[in-house]
């Protein structure tokens, strides 16, 4: 078999936070899978995952060894900064920390690797991330849903051709979706305190939310009157609903939306 000259590794590490911000007694690691440390009451529960980058080594057949990274995570990132967390009046933002936890964890990766990205999770429907390629650029994902239906048309093809096309898709009465909607923003570490989660949340549900949630797409909302709203074109117009609305420190940076948990579209706009 051939190994490529690099590929990437991830490892997600699970912690339990107590409401003070310190991170609950450390003990012995019994179960790194349900996270470390267990979670004992109503407080968060945080996962922090580290993507390294590096050959494969041919005596062990690894990036590195993953022991190894939560070693690492556990002694310079998880414990040094979150037992600050909750103590001082001017808290740092979850971007700020991810920013603080990248340059301390820097310097310790393993040799030969290198550290590609890190992503912190706050909840299920919220994340932020800091990559080498956009370094100190922090991106703050926060996660939408709405109901609606549409009829995959193409207004410049037959009716047969619709039909074979789209299948079942092509259904003169339409179809729904759940759709899951991902919208990422790009911020800077020493302006991530200005960053309202509360902001982006009215945004999207003033442009797009009361917009498209229960509606039949083809039939309420233009442009998919004459548009062909499949799931790439939905991408493309929420986008540019979006783009522009966000005041400084945000901007734009990419839509996902999922028409089904196995099919999705991302767009990040043309000049990027």
């Amino acid at each position: 078999m051939s190994v490529p000259a690099t590929i990437q590794l991830t490892r997600e590490l699970r912690f339990f936070l107590l409401a003070d911000g310190a991170v609950a007694d450390a003990g012995k690691v019994l179960n790194s899978w349900s996270g470390w440390p267990t979670g004992i009451s109503i407080s968060p529960f945080l996962s922090l995952r580290c993507t390294l980058q590096g050959p494969i080594d041919p005596r062990t057949d690894y990036v590195c060894n993953v022991k190894l990274v939560d070693e690492i995570l556990r002694e310079h990132a998880i414990v040094p900064a979150w037992s600050r967390w909750g103590s001082a009046p001017n808290d740092p933002t979850p971007g700020q920390l991810l920013a603080e936890i990248w340059r301390q964890i820097v310097p310790k990766v393993p040799r030969g690797t290198q550290l590609a990205e890190l992503q912190l999770c706050v909840s299920p429907f919220a994340s932020y991330s800091i990559s080498k390629s956009s370094f100190p650029m922090i991106l703050a994902t926060q996660q939408f849903e709405f109901s609606a239906s549409h009829r995959l048309h193409n207004h410049s093809l037959s009716d047969d051709e619709n039909r074979t096309l789209y299948g079942k898709c092509n259904n003169p009465n339409g179809h729904g979706h759940n759709y899951v909607l991902e919208i990422s923003l790009q911020l800077s570490p020493a302006r991530a305190q200005n960053y309202s989660t509360t902001q982006t949340e009215q945004i999207v549900k003033a442009k797009i939310i009361d917009r498209l949630d229960h509606r039949h797409l083809n039939l309420e909302v233009p442009p998919f009157d004459r548009l062909n709203p499949t799931v790439e074109n939905i991408a493309v117009t929420i986008w540019e609903w979006l783009v522009g609305e966000f005041a400084p420190p945000c901007q734009l940076d990419r839509v996902r939306v999922y028409e089904t948990p196995k099919t999705w579209a991302d767009y990040r706009g043309e000049n990027r």
